[in-house]
């Protein structure tokens, strides 16, 4: 089972799948201080959002996240 600490940090052995939840729930928790920038983010000469979708946004940054601790 994972653990989340006060400091927000995974504790304990698990598995893929349970860091994948981490994350969600993670994201869903800090929606507007990490997901609305990302949707906010525009291309700087096209001028148009980088991600087309909540979807793809989300997927981006949790591969990011699980390429970093994982």
């Amino acid at each position: 089972m994972i653990q989340l600490r006060d400091t927000g940090k995974i504790a304990g052995k698990f598995t893929q799948f349970e860091f994948l939840q981490a994350i969600q729930l993670y994201l869903s928790s800090n929606y507007n201080r990490i997901l609305k920038p990302l949707l906010d983010k525009k291309h700087i000469y096209a001028r148009k959002h980088i991600y087309s979708s909540q979807k793809q946004a989300v997927n981006e940054y949790m591969r990011y996240l699980a390429k970093e601790y994982l």
